[in-house]
């Protein structure tokens, strides 16, 4: 069955009612027999892009924990992200869509209450829902943990504990000679308020809230975001001493902040080989941490007796640039520093350990999930409601839409003001990009993308292209109903009249600008 065949009997108002009849039917049926099923744990390293990784070559050793836990795993080495920056890559992560498909964007940075989340999912299905998010982007205000049963963030209201508790460990993690970041000590001006470092905070939250629930013997469907990769960047000592040596020094005093990079992008400030390096290597430094921290939210789960009956999944959102492709940070583009990401599956009742070589998209990690716990999918005639256990598939999309943002304002001044698409076969991708400047490229053979084959090798780029095109025309695009001022929305559903501390968290964080005073 060729493409536009099978993305025509699979998409469009037919996945919106099975999924409507789906929801309704688990709701009237109640939950499921939930008894012996296995629990659910995505850890998602924000983020982090799948090269700088031990477990994927890289040769510092970033990972060994990730490492120790993939020798039992199932490891896709060409796992590929459906968007590429947080919010579209995880509403398609818990839906099971692709970014057209769902319509959380830039231009609506929201998702539609009516589409059916993991959470929801197993939620419906017996099981206890958690999720713990360190990203405002993960968060009530844009609706993307409809269905949890038990939200926590340190991005609540001042009062928050775990806000205290994050910005203390934030604040236990800066090293008093840094200057590097807008949380660094050494700042000028004055150093702002973040929570970024939860990784000592969620092994005992998510303990605690498993401890606590009514009923022990009911399987869980837990979500942790890290944001410790994402900047500001605020390694250890002894994992930035590991990744730096003799730099460390240096890497103190490197501006790393998002103003900085965006200057370099524009060409306005460039960095030099040397200093992009150590921007490099202070990235490696917060991946190092990341891994540990993971390593005893593992820890903390088998020593309270519930690591062996867990799926763990480990994956990430998005990657990030430093220098490549003259571009810094993330939300610009397709390439593969951005959306080649991590995924590792683990559950070795039922999950043979062994290495996946052909693309895949996280997107199927829904399906996949209600595989081996014994759920159907809600989705179940959509096109990305692939078993990753099975076949890998014939293609994978991942998109950039909406790039200029609501009424065509640049939210973001380094982003690359087009959209994009992209298409895998085999080792090939294809680029597709609304002003004409399509690319091809054998990213097995050329990984960081620096030769276009698209003159030498045209009969695969028209095929590629051309069936990247049957796929956007026969998926029916969505556009959201965003509630006003969404930024402004609270978590118990109201309004505020001044930005929350998640709206004032996504502009330290790089993702928008401050409202000037």
């Amino acid at each position: 069955m060729d493409l536009r065949t099978r993305i025509g009997a699979t998409v469009g108002g037919t996945a919106m009612l099975v999924a409507t009849l789906w929801a309704f039917y688990a709701l009237w049926r109640g939950p499921a027999s939930t008894s012996g099923a296995p629990n659910v744990l995505i850890i998602l390293w924000d983020t982090v892009r799948a090269d700088r990784l031990s477990l994927y070559g890289h040769d510092a050793p970033t990972s060994p924990r990730l490492d120790a836990l993939a020798a039992d795993a199932m490891v896709f080495d060409h796992a590929i992200s459906p968007g590429f920056w947080t919010l579209p890559a995880h509403a398609s992560l818990f839906t099971g869509l692709p970014v057209t498909a769902h319509g959380a964007t830039f231009e609506t940075p929201w998702l539609d209450d009516e589409l059916t989340t993991m959470a929801e999912w197993f939620g419906a299905h017996g099981y206890d829902t958690y999720a713990w998010s360190t990203n405002p982007n993960v968060h009530p205000i844009r609706n993307l943990v409809q269905g949890v049963d038990a939200f926590h963030s340190p991005l609540g209201e001042a009062e928050n504990p775990l806000r205290h508790a994050v910005l203390q460990a934030t604040k236990d993690r800066r090293h008093p000679r840094d200057a590097s970041t807008h949380v660094s000590p050494l700042w000028r001006p004055t150093p702002r308020k973040i929570p970024a470092i939860a990784g000592p905070i969620v092994p005992g939250d998510l303990t605690s809230w498993l401890q606590g629930r009514e009923r022990q013997d009911r399987p869980f469907w837990a979500f942790v975001n890290l944001m410790e990769a994402h900047d500001p960047r605020l390694p250890t000592a002894e994992s930035r001493a590991l990744m730096l040596g003799e730099r460390t020094e240096d890497s103190l005093a490197l501006d790393g902040t998002p103003g900085r990079m965006r200057r370099a992008t524009r060409g306005d400030e460039p960095y030099s080989e040397r200093e992009r390096q150590i921007l490099l290597s202070v990235y490696d430094a917060t991946i190092r941490d990341l891994d540990a921290s993971t390593g005893e939210l593992l820890d903390a789960l088998d020593a309270a007796g519930a690591l062996d009956n867990t799926i763990v999944v480990l994956t990430s959102d998005h990657g990030e640039l430093f220098g490549e492709h003259d571009q810094y940070r993330h939300n610009s583009s397709l390439w593969e520093e951005l959306v080649h990401v991590p995924l590792v599956l683990h559950y070795p009742a039922a999950i043979p350990a062994r290495r996946v070589s052909e693309p895949v998209s996280t997107g199927s990690v829904f399906a996949t999930l209600c595989h081996l716990t014994g759920l159907a999918h809600p989705q179940v005639e959509h096109f990305d409601a692939r078993n990753l256990l099975e076949a890998p598939p014939e293609h994978v999309v991942t998109e950039a839409l909406d790039p200029l943002g609501k009424d065509g304002k640049n939210p973001m001044p380094e982003r690359v003001l087009r959209t994009q698409r992209a298409i895998y076969a085999g080792s090939w991708k294809a680029i597709w990009a609304e002003d004409g400047d399509h690319d091809l490229f054998d990213v097995q053979a050329d990984p960081t993308e620096q030769t276009d084959q698209l003159d030498e090798a045209v009969d695969r780029g028209d095929t590629m292209l051309g069936e990247l095109a049957d796929w956007e025309r026969l998926i029916p695009r969505r556009t959201p109903d965003v509630p006003a001022n969404p930024g402004m929305l609270r978590a118990d559903g109201t309004y505020s009249k001044k930005p929350t501390n998640a709206v004032k968290m996504l502009q330290g964080l790089g993702y928008i600008e401050p409202e000037p005073k």
